[in-house]
């Protein structure tokens, strides 16, 4: 689905556009909504510059993620929303993703800052108990690959749907 430029300086537009390219895991697509100087935020860290983005939309490529944003609030530049996202470790032990918030700040139609704010507690200790089996046989039986989880980049990505797939098929072996 191609936008318009037009249609694309409306932020709800921007984003649910935004949304539907990253699940398609049109990477072009995603990088080319942030401005050049354009950052993704975690956990503190701002991931900036097209090169970063490029690495940071490919991670999730590898690790099969879907995001979703919805219940937007827009106060000037900026629009706070709902952001869930949903990777194929999530899917594997039964989760429905990680319920978090997200901020943008728009800038001439294009995304300037992308701000993942933690999960609340509820939703982290949800998850740390349902990955827990998962995590404790990963690193026992693949260290090599959970170390490449550190990274923001495709083979971080890629490393966990590996793995996931073999704790998934553990059960044929004597694992």
């Amino acid at each position: 689905m191609q936008q318009n430029t037009s249609s694309l300086q409306d932020p709800v537009t921007l984003l649910q556009h935004y949304q539907d390219v990253c699940n398609r895991y049109d990477i072009d697509a995603a990088v080319a909504l942030f401005a050049d100087d354009g950052s993704i935020e975690i956990h503190g860290t701002a991931y900036r510059g097209q090169t970063v983005l490029r690495a940071a939309h490919e991670c999730d490529m590898g690790s099969q993620t879907q995001v979703t944003f919805s219940d937007y609030t827009i106060e000037g530049d900026r629009v706070s929303c709902t952001f869930i996202t949903c990777d194929v470790l999530d899917r594997a032990v039964g989760l429905d993703g990680r319920h978090m918030h997200a901020e943008f700040t728009i800038r001439d139609g294009r995304i300037l800052r992308f701000l993942s704010l933690p999960a609340d507690t509820q939703e982290h200790q949800r998850h740390s108990a349902a990955k827990h089996a998962f995590h404790t046989w990963a690193q026992a039986h693949y260290p090599d690959e959970v170390a490449k989880g550190a990274n923001f980049d495709y083979e971080a990505g890629a490393s966990l749907s590996r793995v996931v797939q073999a704790w998934l098929n553990r059960h044929n072996r004597d694992d």
